[in-house]
């Protein structure tokens, strides 16, 4: 447990500091971060809830050449490049994170000003956590993320190109084709009747009408898995609607949107994260029982680390008021609290970590 401790924090603060400390210079912390980040996250063994599988299945394909597991085309590609090859196991896995972080930090190239924020919503709102268990998605979301950028600028080609590049790891992902064509419009212009939208959401059981929609949109995406086990989901979810941290994530949501004018005033980029935000936060309280479903909208809930880092930007440096510091404050270790717990409680299997090489 020591080592987890050690090393999750040893990861936060160099990169906080770098980012920092050699903030003009981008492109040197961008490739220091990634460097660190990636070695020693890939050189982990039995580190998230999935890694053993992604294991099994490389070594599968080192004997077999082809895959025991339904996953996607990009995905493979990558396996069977470096198990055919003879590369060691670790070298697949330091290449995988790679991919995420790359496109993780390239996805604020146009606002670099938010970076050290952005490297502490990664870690402490559950993105690395998320990232060390669900691989073939983390890629799949940072390719997303990435994208956005193109949303902006108006360059549909390059968007698109995007998210077929991220289709190719994670299926789900194709539907953010359909988001190009109104999320850079100011869909949540109303503080007021959002949160009204939310709460509808929050408290009306829309779960009968969700579930036929599931497995209809899973069977689409080829997920026959997905489908034939959501109506089971469903009968047997269990309600999560409680506790101190899911009333302190809806506290921040609030948060979010209370000051969503403000941030839209003043950064030109800021919309099209707030719109995926706000869907996210509506389906998060839809999918909350339903673990099955709840991942699809990680790609959503995933964008409010920008919502999050565009906010604390903007209480530390922008605002001249000593309440809105405060609060920042609060928000910043409210967060780092739920970090430490997180490696405590084992989150995702994050903690104990080890090394391959202690085997």
């Amino acid at each position: 447990m020591f080592l987890a401790f050690f090393i999750y924090n040893f990861l936060l603060y160099i990169s906080i500091a770098v980012s920092y400390i050699a903030k003009k210079y981008f492109y040197f912390v961008f490739i220091f971060i990634i460097f660190i980040t990636s070695l020693i996250l890939g050189l982990r063994y039995n580190v998230g809830v999935d890694y053993l599988s992604y294991l099994n299945e490389y070594k599968f394909f080192s004997i077999f050449n082809y895959s025991f597991e339904d996953f996607e085309w990009g995905f493979n590609l990558i396996t069977s490049f470096f198990s055919n090859n003879g590369f060691h196991f670790s070298l697949y896995f330091i290449f995988l994170n790679l991919i995420i972080w790359f496109f993780l930090l390239l996805s604020i190239k146009d606002f670099k000003y938010i970076l050290v924020f952005f490297i502490f919503f990664i870690y402490t709102d559950g993105f690395l956590f998320f990232s060390l268990n669900g691989i073939r998605q983390a890629i799949s979301i940072s390719l997303i993320f990435y994208s956005f950028r193109f949303i902006y600028v108006n360059n549909f080609y390059k968007f698109i190109f995007f998210v077929l590049l991220s289709f190719l790891f994670h299926k789900a992902s194709i539907v953010f084709v359909l988001f190009y064509f109104f999320v850079n419009k100011d869909i949540f212009p109303n503080r007021l009747y959002t949160i009204f939208i939310v709460l509808c959401f929050y408290f009306i059981d829309t779960l009968d009408y969700v579930k036929n929609i599931s497995v209809f949109v899973s069977e689409i995406l080829g997920y026959q898995f997905y489908a034939k086990n959501i109506e089971l989901a469903f009968d047997n979810r269990i309600s999560i609607n409680s506790g101190f941290g899911v009333l302190f994530r809806n506290f921040i949501y609030l948060l979010c949107i209370i000051y969503s004018d403000k941030l839209k005033n003043i950064f030109p980029f800021f919309i099209p994260y707030y719109n995926v935000f706000v869907f996210g936060v509506i389906l998060s309280h839809v999918f909350s029982d339903i673990h099955l479903l709840h991942r699809f909208n990680n790609y959503l809930i995933f964008f409010r680390i920008f919502v999050l880092s565009f906010l604390s930007y903007y209480l530390f440096y922008l605002s001249k008021s000593i309440s809105n510091y405060l609060i920042g404050l609060f928000l910043l270790i409210c967060y780092f609290m739920f970090f430490l717990y997180s490696i405590s409680t084992s989150f995702s299997l994050s903690s104990p970590f080890n090394f391959y090489f202690d085997y």
